[in-house]
């Protein structure tokens, strides 16, 4: 894993307007997470936080595409990270949406750089399927970018969770080392955790180079949890 991600080649969802429809639907997008408990029962995870409605067929239908597509992909993940598809754990699944308003000095505020650390979990591939309408060459800089720490103090310049440095308080002490192409329907897998690489949304100062003008960046996100211990 000497890069910092990998650009799948091809379109990721076959079925592109199955996959759309996750962020038309306002119990999904409501829903945010689907956790590794989830196992295909209707009553069992409610999607809208709001109402508590439950999976109807047709929300199972749409998400058993979802799940089929990102594991016959388990293979290309295994490959970049050397992990042994054996030892996989779940497939966990988010749905990110940020608007980014340049009148707006709140909007898209999760530009932090990051790591994503969780307890216990320590081999973790992120495929993350950007979703938005790509308008103008400027807005593929709506990507995610990719970090390395250069700073000489992380007790100072960096937090941590679970005994893991976690996210940044000093932005000047990291190096901007790749960003990745925003473009609907492209995906890109890297390691965000803890032995992995630091990232982040496109960074305010990067939209107004650019002059990106409001719009929504969308991704569905799937992280592909394995069992053991990075030796």
């Amino acid at each position: 894993m000497s890069e910092a991600y990998y650009l799948v080649p091809t379109q990721f969802f076959k079925n592109l307007s199955m996959a759309e429809s996750l962020f038309e639907v306002p119990k999904f997008r409501k829903g945010l997470n689907i956790t590794p408990d989830w196992l295909w029962a209707p009553k069992s995870f409610p999607i809208d936080i709001d109402t508590g409605e439950d999976w109807t067929e047709e929300d199972m239908l749409v998400w058993k595409y979802i799940y089929s597509e990102f594991e016959s992909h388990l293979q290309s993940v295994c490959d970049f990270s050397g992990y042994d598809e054996k030892d996989l754990r779940h497939i966990w699944f988010h749905l990110q949406e940020d608007v980014w308003d340049p009148d707006d000095p709140s909007a898209l505020q999760n530009d932090d750089i990051h790591k994503d650390i969780f307890e216990n979990m320590y081999k973790v591939i992120n495929m993350q399927v950007y979703m938005g309408d790509t308008r103008t060459q400027e807005d593929e800089v709506l990507g995610t970018m990719f970090w390395e720490y250069v700073g000489d103090n992380p007790d100072k310049d960096l937090g941590s969770e679970f005994g893991e440095y976690v996210i940044s308080h000093n932005p000047s002490v990291f190096e901007l080392i790749g960003h990745a192409p925003y473009k609907k329907n492209t995906a890109i897998m890297y390691n965000p955790g803890y032995n992995g690489i630091w990232h982040s949304a496109p960074t305010h100062e990067v939209l107004n180079e650019n002059n990106v003008a409001k719009i929504t960046r969308k991704s569905v996100i799937a992280r592909y949890c394995f069992n053991g211990q990075i030796q």
